[in-house]
């Protein structure tokens, strides 16, 4: 028993490890949800004085016909 649970940590070890070094490229076109999230155009100083604060952009990136759909996976 303490063979296979070795075993069985050392392969989850393993596995889990083989996947931090991949960069995946996500597609502008709508086809991998969810988009990736839009950078901030703040600029944080040292001081609240200091510091400029400008709301997000976020682009309208799907199409206007674009249905809407909900998936429940039960």
């Amino acid at each position: 028993m303490n063979k296979t649970f070795i075993i069985g940590f050392a392969l989850a070890f393993f596995c889990s490890s083989c996947q931090e070094g991949k960069v995946i490229a996500q597609a502008a076109d709508g086809s991998v949800l969810p988009f990736p999230q839009v950078p901030s155009a703040s600029i944080a100083k040292p001081r609240l004085q200091d510091s400029i604060h400008q709301r997000r952009v976020i682009p309208d990136r799907l199409p206007e016909d674009a249905p809407n759909i909900v998936i429940i996976l039960m």
